[in-house]
């Protein structure tokens, strides 16, 4: 599966060779271990960070996490070489170690991120 980003705002450019956009998507049943894709060659030629941000679901934020995986500063986007990780604390509670999700992660809900890049 590849994630399927919906563009919210943006992209602008706060600074000269910099651009920032916010994206919204959701998670669907499967999921790939590693990470799945997420296509941000329409706006982005290089991506330097993403910054996760909220989602629908206040109770999720206790027990699922977003990481997002870049390739080099150098190295120019492709539809494949961005990748997202659902990851979760496996009883919800607060101090758990999270762990990469190998369970349906649709309950997540939509969420939203921000990129920052050329």
């Amino acid at each position: 599966m590849t994630v399927t980003p919906t563009l919210l705002k943006g992209p602008f450019f706060p600074a000269p060779g910099l651009k920032m956009a916010v994206y919204q998507t959701a998670l669907d049943s499967a999921h790939a271990s590693g990470g799945e894709p997420i296509d941000l060659t329409d706006d982005f030629t290089y991506v330097y960070a993403i910054l996760p941000g909220g989602n629908d679901t206040a109770a999720d934020n206790y027990a699922a996490k977003l990481d997002f995986m870049l390739p080099a500063p150098t190295v120019a986007v492709t539809s494949s070489n961005i990748l997202i990780t659902a990851c979760w604390s496996a009883d919800g509670t607060d101090g758990e170690a999270f762990v990469e999700r190998t369970t349906d992660p649709s309950d997540i809900g939509q969420f939203s991120f921000t990129v920052i890049g050329a």
